[in-house]
């Protein structure tokens, strides 16, 4: 029977072999403090271990916040690329809009090239026009005046006939007792002309003056009445 002093013996042989082994082959002599922790300090792996676990949780309670201002960053960057997408597309059509412009600008410059001729001809006409002008300028004033003379005859004349005006219905009477009176003489015409030379007698004719022209005499025949309203 295998007593324990004999199992221990056998145990420590059995756990000594192997270690002597292995320090010859890796020619390591352990000390005191490898006696003590063989396993290599493992109190101290574990309060680092802990330690970087209370950071690491900082370290995460630092980059909570920065991860949302993260997202809202990434959302505006979104927003900038759809922008910048359009500014791309926009981009692309310019190149047609600057052959355009090109183009156009070539124009201006040909039109703008007999520019200075038409500026020289302006200005020379301008000069040409100036003592037409002056001249226009008298003109205008001539007529001016006489405006103004004709428009102080048209006040004298305006004021004349301002004068006349109550006077106009006794001229329309005495012109019309006038027309009424010649009419009455008109009447009487053929009869005077047949009395005036039995009244009167022959009339021998007045001398006739050298340097007068010899008219015919005049006719006997009688005048005709001329005819009156309301006759």
């Amino acid at each position: 029977m295998v007593t324990r002093g004999t199992w221990l013996m056998t145990l420590v042989v059995l756990a000594l072999v192997p270690i002597l082994v292995l320090c010859v082959m890796n020619r390591f002599i352990p000390g005191v403090n490898d006696l003590k922790d063989p396993l290599g300090r493992p109190s101290d792996l574990s309060n680092d271990i802990i330690y970087s676990a209370s950071q690491f949780d900082v370290i995460t309670g630092e980059l909570d916040p920065k991860h949302k201002d993260l997202s809202q960053s990434i959302q505006v960057l979104t927003l900038v690329a759809g922008d910048l997408r359009k500014l791309t597309d926009a981009a692309g059509r310019l190149s047609g809009l600057a052959i355009s412009v090109n183009d156009s600008t070539t124009g201006v410059s040909g039109i703008a090239g007999g520019l200075p001729a038409k500026i020289q001809q302006l200005t020379q006409r301008s000069d040409t026009a100036g003592p037409t002008v002056l001249t226009l300028a008298g003109s205008i004033q001539a007529v001016t005046d006489q405006l103004e003379t004709v428009n102080v005859n048209l006040k004298t004349v305006g004021s004349t006939l301002a004068t006349l005006g109550p006077r106009a219905d006794s001229i329309a009477a005495v012109l019309a007792t006038i027309e009424e009176e010649a009419a009455h003489v008109a009447e009487l015409g053929p009869l005077l002309a047949l009395l005036g030379p039995a009244v009167n007698g022959p009339q021998t004719p007045a001398p006739r003056d050298p340097g007068r022209p010899i008219t015919p005499p005049a006719s006997t025949a009688p005048p005709v009445a001329a005819a009156t309203p309301g006759r």
